[in-house]
């Protein structure tokens, strides 16, 4: 290959793993303001609704 074609592919796999790990940062994030709208909530029970939350957001946007 060329180094124009592998500096090319290079950055599109650094700009895909900067998207992905905002997107996983921004479940957290949302997964975080979830939890603290139920202030009733153990932290142990707080853990585990984000972990549930991020989870499935992550598998969501693999699906899309």
């Amino acid at each position: 290959m060329k180094p124009d074609k592998d500096s090319a592919r290079g950055l599109a796999q650094l700009e895909g793993y900067l998207l992905w790990n905002a997107e996983v940062e921004r479940a957290r994030t949302q997964a975080r303001r979830f939890t603290d709208e139920l202030p009733w909530l153990t932290t142990a029970q707080r853990e585990d609704v984000e972990r549930v939350y991020l989870t499935d957001r992550v598998a969501v946007s693999r699906e899309s």
